[in-house]
């Protein structure tokens, strides 16, 4: 895993990270993110991967 991304329904950047070392598990807090639908771009050696999540 290279960099995470995650961007809310409007497009801004609300978490952009370069996590340190080769890793293959990662967990994200979403507590902190109001209510609502954000993307989740993932970009690794293979390529991106992009999940779509709702936060209640």
């Amino acid at each position: 895993m290279e960099r995470i991304v995650i961007t809310d329904a409007l497009g801004q950047i609300v978490l952009n990270e370069r996590p340190a070392g080769v890793i293959t598990d990662h967990r994200i807090d979403l507590d902190r993110f109001d209510p609502g639908a954000y993307m989740i771009q993932v970009e690794t050696g293979a390529g991106p991967v992009v999940k779509r999540v709702t936060v209640l």
